[in-house]
């Protein structure tokens, strides 16, 4: 047993995937990167270098669903590395840098065994802020965050848990560590907030989420 694998689930995220692969790649260079393509359409999945693609059939969303199936492949991870981290394509960890060299310098001397970070979400100020390049850091283009508590997701685990949808819970209660932070993209550019939010109301939806108020 050893290592680090590091897990997303994807449909259709042409803006946030390679970022994703980009992050993580250069963060936590040694760990195996795992992209579960939930039956995207547009490319995004097709010639992806660096990670792992599982492939699933589209099929009427359902986040419980999404939560068992991760929860399920986290466990049978972490049969063979150390370490699994679970975050959502716009979802960035970064370990401060005042105390940690990378994520993965933080990962060899955090001992617990299911850890949240500081959830902040990323603003875009149309006023203030460049135009995004989505090639280029994206913290040296967005400057303002809002903490977001939601997003105090308990991410990397060393022992096994059932997530609950959304992931912003789990079964086991987590070590909160300040110098560990989750940098949630989903408000980073308004056009791609708006696509998102347009993509989303086009999807398919299973009965159980419709019931949930999806």
């Amino acid at each position: 047993v050893g290592g680090i694998a590091i897990v997303t689930m994807a449909y259709n995220e042409r803006a946030n995937l390679p970022i994703w692969l980009r992050h993580y790649t250069a963060h936590c260079p040694e760990a195996v990167l795992f992209v579960i393509d939930h039956g995207s359409d547009d490319g995004s999945t097709g010639n992806v270098k660096g990670a792992n693609i599982i492939p699933l059939p589209r099929t009427p969303f359902d986040d419980g669903d999404r939560a068992e199936f991760v929860s399920d492949l986290q466990r049978a991870l972490l049969k063979y590395y150390d370490v699994v981290i679970y975050t959502d394509c716009d979802e960035m960890l970064v370990a401060d840098p005042r105390r940690h060299a990378s994520l993965a310098a933080f990962l060899e001397t955090a001992p617990e065994d299911v850890i949240a970070p500081v959830g902040l979400n990323v603003q875009h100020i149309p006023d203030v802020d460049p135009i995004l390049d989505l090639t280029g850091p994206i913290l040296g283009q967005r400057r303002h965050v809002e903490f977001g508590v939601a997003f105090c997701k308990p991410v990397v685990v060393r022992r096994p848990v059932s997530w609950a949808p959304g992931f912003h819970w789990c079964d086991q209660v987590p070590v909160y560590r300040q110098d560990l932070f989750l940098f949630h993209l989903h408000k980073m550019e308004i056009d791609l907030a708006v696509a998102r939010l347009n993509k989303m109301l086009g999807m398919t939806w299973s009965a159980r989420a419709a019931s949930m108020g999806w």
